[in-house]
């Protein structure tokens, strides 16, 4: 009499080991290999108010003068000024890299003596800026 595990069950349990064996394998390379995500350093701009006008006793618009301080990346996307009441815009900014600057046109209802902060929606810091008392 011969005691053992007949030759199917055998084969059947080899294959299930190799089976799972291959997709353990398959899942701990995946996880080396798979990218990891990296998250993108915003471009650093810097920004200083310049200029701006009065009308009415209230300033209505102001001159920026936004400076890009990263070293590849231009600033081609929008860029924002919000108060709590209103937001301006300027559309296409076109900042260019490593130092380019740009004298930017934003109206809205600005109050000398506050300070503001220039924004973007594109992987763009926040610069601050002032309107001094006399600049207008």
């Amino acid at each position: 009499m011969r005691k053992g595990i007949s030759p199917i069950v055998a084969v059947v349990l080899l294959i299930a080991i190799a089976v799972i064996a291959a997709v353990g394998l398959f899942y701990w390379v995946g996880g080396i290999t798979t990218k990891q995500p990296t998250t993108e350093k915003p471009i650093v701009i810097s920004a200083q108010g310049i200029s701006c006008g009065v009308k009415n006793a209230s300033v209505e618009w102001a001159t920026v003068m936004v400076q890009n301080l990263d070293s590849y990346r231009p600033v081609d996307s929008e860029l924002y000024i919000s108060s709590d009441s209103w937001r301006a815009n300027y559309s296409d900014p076109d900042i260019a890299a490593n130092g380019g600057q740009r004298e930017l046109n934003f109206t809205g209802n600005f109050t000398v003596g506050m300070h503001y902060v220039v924004y973007g929606e594109q992987s763009i810091s926040q610069a601050q800026f002032f309107i001094p008392k006399g600049l207008c």
